[in-house]
């Protein structure tokens, strides 16, 4: 038996341990039955890319692949949250940045991250919007804001407070193009950023210019609404 408890007068029940066996057993077939079918998706689409030789497409396909991945992570994360064997979302963090540096081939000497997420409770409801975001403004800084070898830095903070989160991404890379409107723009990533902000009933700001970097800002509840 697990525990017992009273809660207004009356009795909780025992929950035998031979159930919470059961429920552990399910939740690890499901998530390995999971990360094998994520595995399998970013796999096929490795196949696909290395099939082309286009290089806009191969780069289309490998930004897929890397939102797959950060799901993939996300999804390994949250399990060892319920198994209480995990740590804070900073440390996924930090792993999902180490992986995109490998995948773009940007070395610490090249382009410095700082990465700082702030202790706080988090709703679950936020993690995968946050973990995609976090997937797109790293992606875009290592892929576009430091061409040809550029040396930058990279500055990444999660901060929470009196109820509201800040997510905030800055480069001192080679910006945007004058009067270039992220509303406007036809890429996936930038899109993916204002689904996700809508989605968390958050204000988002995106700002550039030539040759003095980039900056996203994203505030939000951090409470479902």
């Amino acid at each position: 038996v697990i525990s017992t408890g009273v809660t207004s007068g009356k009795t909780i029940a025992p929950w035998p341990a031979a159930d919470l066996d059961r429920e552990k057993l399910l939740l690890s077939e499901t998530h390995h039955r999971i990360k094998n079918h994520l595995q399998i998706i970013s796999s096929m689409l490795n196949l696909q890319m290395n099939s082309l030789s286009d290089q806009p497409a191969r780069d289309i396909l490998r930004s897929s692949q890397n939102r797959v991945r950060s799901i993939a992570a996300l999804h390994q994360y949250l399990y060892q949250l319920v198994l209480e064997d995990g740590s804070d979302f900073g440390d996924f963090a930090r792993g999902l940045a180490e992986r995109l540096r490998e995948c773009y081939a940007v070395t610490e000497e090249q382009v410095a991250l700082t990465l700082e997420i702030s202790p706080g409770l988090l709703d679950h409801e936020w993690m995968m919007p946050l973990a995609l975001i976090l997937n797109e403004t790293l992606s875009n800084a290592f892929e576009h804001a430091f061409p040809e070898g550029r040396q930058g830095a990279i500055d990444v903070r999660l901060s929470f407070q009196d109820g509201q989160g800040q997510f905030f991404v800055r480069d001192n890379g080679i910006g945007l193009p004058e009067g270039f409107d992220p509303s406007a723009a036809s890429g996936l990533g930038l899109k993916i950023l204002g689904v996700f902000a809508e989605q968390m009933k958050g204000e988002l700001k995106f700002t550039g210019h030539p040759e003095a970097g980039t900056e996203f800002n994203l505030r939000f509840p951090m409470a479902h609404v």
